[in-house]
């Protein structure tokens, strides 16, 4: 915790212990851009973890420095999530110039008020005992950062730059505090400009430019008017949801929407969008919210649980593609955006996958990020051969990283697109945030599955990551997927592709938490650009232990029988019996009767060859 944040003295309302991420998002809503920078773990120890670090406490923790900062709060929220404790950073230029005097190696206020006559502006007491004085200046003129150019010990902070903001901890130990903390920063005098551009301003600047609200603190006109491209759908969808909450209908929302579309999108979306997310809008029941109860409002005691009905969960693919986010990693070139792009096509077309496996008919939104139009286009094209291209299948080639607005826009396409059955992203590594240096690899691959797998679970949705190998092999192949044990620990299912090089034949491992753990053997047609699972009829594999159980004890009462009395005779838990019986049951090796009962498959033997999971003989009709 540090010290409470700054307010005015005429401020009667108590001041209470603000964390770093605090002033960095008040920093944000100021409209400056921020980003974390190590800290010192004691005097003179940065948590960089470098001996002899010549920065301690001063550089950036992301991979591309202040290139990476933001005003986004969710990026932000996440940065400091990670690293709690990080001071402070603001990017500098754009508009904002400042003024660094290091008493340290001969600077003064009094040396630069010598040169120019400064106005009183927001000032900040480094923790060396300098200052960092902040002004606004016009856009159009190009500020780099300076080195002693106006005097010895004075340096500048423009394009490019950034400080080290307040209350962050200095390298001594003092903290970074505001002196004169005054709403928005006063224009930079035009003699101070013209000695750091050598130019004269005037000729530069033909024109006054707009006063951003942030710089001048008037808050009658609101910041970031504005939306641009890649953000109007998700901003026009947030507004939706607001306004539905509050009743509206309709017309009322296609015409605020509207409005709002025509005077600040850039460039504004057709009116037949804007009605698409009317028409999904009014679909939400009023008042309702997104936001997750508190962890003591979801509370439920034994009995509970057990006397409620569960809804189902919903598959992709049974036995192959669960509700929830799903890992399919590979070699490069060995074949998984083929089977990722055959499965879409297989669920909008609600035609069996991978030749055999039943489908659930729906929506997919496929994200090939490695991919141009053309190349997507030949796949295509070499896929559905002479069938008709599914209406249902919409592609991107580009999406941002997830922490950027790219889960955002996600939850935006979804609203208009809500018959969505499977996201496919290839690849994960497109859509995740630069890994910083110094932090937990396992956290921070846990960190990007997490927000993935509830909004699947919220909406009752596949998500499909495509992701690589390691260079080095494993006995395990779910060791082989690149990253941490976070990734693979986060996700529902993983799926691991095997395939010599140049060899059609290939193997697909999976386990996860509603899939049985097994190996399918596939093979690829090169002429239609397709896998297929290869059935070998000579060979049959026995039912796991569980399965077998629940269906001996099945046969043996010779009547229906609900999970729970399955559950007591066979003393297994019974949310784990009904995984079971679900499973089974999408493998023929079990009916259902009625609501809830179970009983042997109407044909016997039709669980009998089949492959781990998935059973040949029975020719099931595919889900629509």
């Amino acid at each position: 915790m540090v010290e409470s944040f700054p307010v005015s003295s005429s401020s009667d309302e108590p001041q209470r212990l603000r964390t770093m991420l605090d002033f960095a998002l008040y920093y944000a809503n100021e409209g400056l851009r921020v980003l974390p920078l190590h800290s010192a773990r004691s005097v003179g120890s940065c948590t960089c973890g470098q001996a002899n670090c010549s920065s301690v406490a001063k550089h950036p923790i992301t991979r591309n420095g202040v290139k990476d900062a933001s005003c986004d709060p969710v990026q932000i929220r996440e940065w400091w999530r990670l690293y709690p404790d990080a001071n402070v950073g603001i990017a500098t230029g754009e508009g904002l110039l400042v003024v660094d005097i290091d008493p340290r190696h001969g600077g003064s206020l009094e040396a630069l008020q010598a040169l120019v006559d400064l106005p009183a502006t927001a000032t900040v007491q480094t923790g060396s005992g300098g200052l960092h004085l902040y002004f606004q200046y016009d856009k159009q003129l190009a500020l780099r950062n300076t080195a002693g150019k106006l005097a010895p010990g004075i340096d500048t902070r423009a394009d490019g730059g950034y400080v080290v903001a307040a209350p962050s901890r200095h390298a001594g130990g003092n903290r970074y505090y505001w002196k004169d903390r005054r709403p928005g920063y006063v224009q930079a005098p035009d003699a101070l400009l013209e000695l750091l551009s050598g130019k004269a301003i005037r000729q530069v600047i033909s024109s006054p430019t707009p006063t951003p609200a942030a710089m001048t603190g008037d808050t009658t006109q609101p910041r970031n008017l504005l939306v641009p491209e890649g953000k109007r759908n998700s901003t026009l969808v947030s507004l939706a949801g607001s306004l539905r909450n509050l009743g509206a209908n309709e017309e009322a929302l296609f015409i605020v929407l509207q409005a709002m579309n025509q005077a600040c999108c850039r460039p504004p979306l057709s009116a037949a969008e804007v009605r698409q997310i009317c028409t999904s809008a009014v679909k939400w029941e009023p008042g309702t919210t997104s936001e997750r109860l508190s962890g003591l409002d979801g509370l439920k005691d034994a009995p509970t649980l057990l006397q409620q009905e569960l809804p189902e969960p919903q598959w992709a693919v049974p036995d192959l593609l669960p509700e929830g986010v799903t890992l399919l990693a590979g070699k490069p070139k060995m074949g998984k955006s083929w089977l990722a792009l055959n499965l879409a096509v297989a669920i909008t077309q609600g035609s069996p996958a991978l030749g055999r496996l039943p489908t659930q008919r729906g929506q997919v939104l496929y994200l090939g990020l490695e991919d141009h139009e053309r190349r997507i286009a030949d796949r295509l094209r070499k896929v559905l051969q002479d069938d008709l291209p599914p209406v249902d299948l919409m592609w991107g080639g580009y999406w941002r990283s997830l922490t950027d607005g790219g889960l955002e826009d996600l939850k935006g396409y979804l609203t208009m697109y809500p018959a969505t059955r499977l996201i496919i992203i290839d690849t994960l590594a497109r859509v995740r945030p630069p890994t910083a240096s110094g932090g937990s690899i396992y956290t921070e691959d846990y960190a990007i599955i997490t927000p993935l797998k509830q909004f699947a679970e919220a909406h009752h949705l596949s998500i499909l990551l495509i992701h690589h190998l390691r260079k080095n092999g494993a006995s395990d192949p779910m060791d082989e997927i690149s990253g941490s044990t976070g990734l693979t620990g986060a996700t529902d299912c993983n799926m691991v592709l095997q395939r010599e090089r140049g060899q059609r034949e290939a193997t697909l491992h999976i386990t996860g938490r509603d899939v049985e753990e097994q190996t399918l053997h596939l093979t690829f047609d090169e002429d239609c650009a397709t896998w297929s699972l290869l059935a070998n009829p000579t060979e049959t594999k026995k039912l796991s232990p569980d399965r077998q159980a629940i269906l001996d004890l099945l046969e043996s009462m010779d009547r229906p029988m609900s999970p729970s009395e399955i559950s007591a005779l066979l003393s297994m838990e019974v949310e784990h019996v009904r995984k079971k019986l679900f499973l089974m049951k999408g493998a023929g090796q079990v009916s259902s009767v009625g609501r809830g009962l179970y009983q042997p498959p109407d044909e016997p033997g039709s669980q009998g060859v089949r492959q781990d999971a998935f059973d040949f003989n029975d020719e099931r009709p595919t889900f629509l």
